[in-house]
């Protein structure tokens, strides 16, 4: 599964698993790792595939803001778009 792109404007290549106790965890981009998302593992072992899938569906889902502005508009929709705020191209 393709995965989108960090706030910080680049593509992490892979994803990385933080345990945060036995239903949650983090998950970051291999691009900057400060941008996480916060995940239910559903009781998955982090390491399984289960888990990895779980972080990808959060990674992609999560809502995006403009990394110049840090607007409130989401500015990804399968394309990168003008942020409604700063107007400028991301």
């Amino acid at each position: 599964m393709a995965l989108k792109p960090c706030p910080c404007g680049k593509t992490p290549n892979s994803l990385l698993i933080a345990d945060n106790g036995v239903k949650w965890a983090y998950v970051f981009g291999d691009c900057c790792n400060e941008w996480n998302i916060e995940f239910r593992t559903m009781y998955n072992p982090i390491d399984s595939e289960a888990c990895m899938k779980l972080a990808i569906e959060a990674w992609n889902s999560a809502t995006r803001v403009c990394p110049l502005c840090h607007g409130t508009k989401v500015f990804f929709d399968g394309v990168l778009r003008p942020c409604v705020i700063c107007k400028e191209e991301q």
